[in-house]
């Protein structure tokens, strides 16, 4: 009560004033009001008040490192939760069996698979042409002769074209792998929400 009441004629005082003052707890739990803002920010901050009482801003503290850390965590923590729930939903809508599964894993590993043999014959295709081109480049150092600017460009083409396809076929590959383990993955939680009936 008397904290109240001194901070009320303190009120009265500063609004006689005509000013803004400043209130804050201090670190003893007592209320305290001043024309000018603390010296140190206090634990819990502090408020800007008009000439009638009214609080115009607030003044919060920074917050330590391990408490943004936490806030962090806090956010990644619901953010996974999120999208935990909306794979699920996914799921949920689009699968009722792990049958059903099975055969869209099937469906996308055959897609991978004619997608590496066809790339394994246009490697096929450009070996030979490469070989071919190369043959003609031998023929014209083995002359010294220099090689043709155009057949080199060719040659260099050609080369590029064999990388490239070879990491399309290890991309296939990793897909093929990538696709059966999320395709166990899903019937596990599938079983986990469904239950046993969806084992079929």
């Amino acid at each position: 009560m008397r904290f109240m009441l001194a901070a009320l004629l303190s009120a009265a005082v500063f609004a006689g004033s005509g000013g803004h003052y400043f209130r804050w707890t201090d670190e003893h739990g007592r209320t305290q009001l001043s024309d000018a803002p603390p010296s140190a920010m206090p634990k819990g901050g502090y408020v800007e008040l008009n000439a009638g009482g009214l609080v115009i801003k607030r003044f919060t503290p920074e917050p330590s490192q391990e408490q943004k850390q936490a806030l962090e965590k806090e956010k990644q923590d619901l953010a996974e939760r999120q999208e935990s729930d909306r794979r699920d939903k996914i799921l949920l809508a689009t699968f009722s069996r792990t049958s059903e599964i099975d055969a869209i894993r099937d469906q996308e590993t055959d897609l991978r698979k004619a997608r590496i043999q066809a790339d394994q014959m246009r490697i096929e295709a450009a070996q030979k042409k490469l070989a071919q081109l190369q043959k003609r480049a031998d023929a014209a150092s083995k002359n010294k002769q220099p090689v043709n600017a155009e057949l080199q460009k060719q040659i260099d083409e050609k080369q590029q074209d064999l990388a490239a396809l070879d990491q399309n076929i290890k991309r296939s590959k990793q897909e093929i792998i990538d696709i059966a383990a999320k395709a166990e993955t899903n019937k596990k939680r599938l079983v986990q929400l469904v239950g046993p009936s969806a084992i079929k």
